[in-house]
């Protein structure tokens, strides 16, 4: 598992954070099972509207951050100035999702709650994943609160993000800027083509899991059998 920081143009301090990013991604589809999103656009944005910083910097680390404390364990936080990532949750559907609750509550009204959650907004869940959110309880809360949760999802509008770091990428190396810096350390221009198609790949993934059926799914299988028959 990695926590991988992605950049923004808001809070840009290097010009070529597009390829190191872009380049990034091309080893962790390869070799991370899972990586938690930090994007700094989204932290920015988080900085202004909710610790009213007028010049985030790195100090604001120090800051108390705890974004998705509810005293009510009755929604998921699904609003995107909650979210680490700048993009909207209504724009896509969660693959899977888990709700961790610490604090002195009923995991038998939390299993109700997430079940109601669930049912109310099942158009942002993928229908051909059956119980696909996990919930946990922490019987001790955080220091100063009753209680709170924490929601971590894998959701298919991530690939908005994904998107904007491709375009910076490519506006970038469309015209070979600072390419002279990487290849000069002994790497090949193809390393930065492969890694842009593996992200256009990895958009174009998520775009499919979005669009995907309950009978897509059944067809992916007849073709898997079907392979495995005729292998």
């Amino acid at each position: 598992m990695t926590f991988s920081v992605f950049p923004s143009p808001k809070v840009s301090d290097t010009v070529v954070e597009p390829y190191n990013a872009t380049l990034s991604v091309h080893q962790l589809v390869e070799n991370a099972d899972e990586c938690m999103v930090l994007d700094n656009e989204a932290l920015y944005d988080i900085c202004f509207r909710t610790l009213k910083l007028i010049t985030p910097s790195s100090d604001w680390r120090s800051e108390p951050l705890n974004f998705c404390s509810n005293e009510r364990c009755n929604m998921l936080p699904k609003d995107a100035k909650n979210m680490m990532c700048a993009a909207d949750p209504r724009h896509g559907r969660y693959l899977t999702a888990s709700a961790m609750f610490r604090g002195k509550m009923s995991t038998k009204e939390v299993d109700e709650q997430m079940t109601n959650v669930q049912n109310k907004n099942s158009s942002y869940f993928v229908e051909w994943i059956p119980n696909n959110v996990k919930s946990s309880v922490c019987d001790i809360p955080p220091k100063g609160l009753k209680m709170s949760s924490t929601f971590v999802g894998n959701s298919t509008w991530i690939h908005e993000m994904f998107r904007r770091v491709s375009e910076q990428f490519t506006a970038v190396f469309r015209r070979k800027a600072f390419l002279h810096w990487y290849t000069g350390e002994g790497m090949d221009e193809m390393e930065f083509t492969d890694a842009e198609s593996n992200m256009n790949d990895l958009v174009a993934e998520y775009q499919q899991y979005q669009d995907a059926t309950v009978e897509d799914e059944g067809e992916y299988e007849e073709e898997g059998l079907e392979e495995n028959y005729e292998s």
